[in-house]
């Protein structure tokens, strides 16, 4: 039993531990804003996991006040799932939008992900700043090692060991019936949307919240 993994990190875990890490621990807001290159005299306003702005969802936003003015840092965290289209374009739509009807001054994006995620020339180029697993693990270790940090250095490092052995694809009959039945639903009610269901559809993808992304990324 000692060698399965307590938690089967995703990306969701990771997006918790940074929530709960930016309201707890002023160090690690000071480390997160030295990251970012941006001025130590900061005063931590929020962080919200699953952020909805107007042109879709962001893993985790968090604001600061800067110098006076309100900076939103906009996250998004990948462990090994391909970049969705026009993914990192949405992420600087929702931070135009803030800066434009929500009173922000300044917002910056930012991909967090394993070293192995990333790319050169791929679409997560257009996030301003990257941050990978290795230096979030880094600075967990440099912390006093207690019990907690312990546990939170278990988390990030399962969710590196995944990323490197990758996903594996296990495909859900079920949930392709569904997704099979609402592709003839959507041909017949929107054919100008063309919405084509997955090749295989996995066990465990929540096929509702799927769809919905898609056509909002068509709709907008």
């Amino acid at each position: 039993m000692t060698t399965i993994p307590y938690i089967k990190t995703g990306e969701s875990e990771i997006d918790f531990l940074i929530v709960e890490e930016l309201f707890s621990n002023l160090d690690f807001q000071k480390w997160l804003i030295r990251k970012l290159n941006l001025d130590n005299n900061f005063k931590f306003m929020g962080a919200w996991k699953s952020f909805n702005g107007r042109y879709g969802e962001c893993d985790v936003a968090t604001e600061f006040i800067i110098n006076d003015e309100r900076v939103m840092i906009l996250i998004e965290n990948k462990i090994y799932s391909s970049e969705q289209p026009q993914q990192a374009e949405r992420y600087h739509k929702t931070g135009n939008d803030l800066v434009a009807n929500n009173g922000l001054n300044k917002y910056i994006t930012c991909l967090i992900s394993p070293k192995s995620y990333f790319k050169e020339d791929a679409p997560m180029r257009l996030y301003e700043n990257k941050i990978s697993y290795e230096e979030l693990l880094d600075w967990f270790k440099s912390q006093i090692n207690s019990e907690r940090i312990k546990f939170k250095q278990m988390v990030i490092q399962n969710g590196i060991d995944r990323a490197r052995t990758g996903y594996q694809r296990i495909t859900d009959e079920n949930t392709n019936k569904f997704y099979n039945y609402y592709e003839e639903v959507a041909r017949e009610i929107h054919p100008e949307l063309e919405y084509k269901k997955p090749k295989e559809v996995a066990c465990g993808i929540h096929g509702l919240d799927s769809i919905q992304k898609y056509f909002l990324q068509k709709l907008l």
